[in-house]
């Protein structure tokens, strides 16, 4: 689950909990627990994306380092597992819903699939479009006959330089192109790792502000009592 969303529902949960109490009172509302910052840890979530990071990392390389995982901890469910239906409660709800995230993950890997092999065949057909059409400048060259001498001078020009433009673009594609699998994977996780460290740390200091104000709400409701 997007840890954005994670963090805005559990706003959510906290502001109308901090509102029940402040209407009804702590003991009309004891069926809502407190939901504190560990209730909501993505453990498994972060670590596949710790495996995940750490493969990427280890691409073109030979060796590869093991190192401690979070699943080496010692894991407790969240209480959020178990309230109204969970996996202590409904196994086999619990095993489709499962299936389903097995199934939607399936479909992302398959998307993302066809869209590496749509991006190659797109890059092909750039290379053999500017090709071609540098070659057709080439051939525009000396097409006008029945102008000038001068015009028809200018015209050679302007097709001899939008040749050289033409080849000059398909060897910068081709060279930014070429670079192997394994660098632009590299390149592309460092910018998703940089990226993701500045959503994670707005979505935290939102979620902290989110909790300050549940907890003036409380001692509002408890001072009001």
């Amino acid at each position: 689950m997007d840890p954005w969303a994670v963090d805005t529902v559990s706003a959510k949960y906290r502001r109308a909990r901090a509102a029940l109490i402040a209407l009804r009172g702590r003991a009309a509302c004891e069926g809502f627990r407190e939901l504190k910052a560990s209730d909501v840890q993505l453990d498994e979530e972060r670590e596949i994306d710790a495996r995940a990071r750490k493969k990427l990392g280890e691409i073109g390389t030979r060796s590869r380092r093991k190192g401690p995982t979070l699943s080496s901890k010692n894991k407790v469910f969240s209480w959020i597992w178990t309230q109204g239906g969970g996996p202590g409660e409904d196994e086999a709800a619990l095993h489709d819903s499962v299936r389903v995230e097995w199934s939607k993950a399936k479909a992302r890997k398959e998307r993302w699939e066809e869209e590496v092999d749509l991006l190659r065949e797109e890059m092909k057909r750039v290379l053999r479009f500017l090709r071609w059409r540098a070659v057709w400048w080439e051939s525009q060259r000396g097409s006008r006959t029945e102008v000038s001498r001068e015009l028809a001078s200018g015209l050679q020009a302007y097709a001899a330089c939008q040749a050289a433009m033409h080849r000059d673009i398909t060897r910068k594609f081709k060279t930014a192109w070429d670079t192997s699998a394994a660098t632009a994977v590299r390149t592309a996780a460092r910018e998703d790792a940089l990226l993701l460290e500045s959503m994670t740390a707005f979505t935290t200091a939102e979620g902290a502000e989110s909790r300050e104000e549940s907890v003036l709400v409380e001692e509002g409701s408890g001072a009001a009592v």
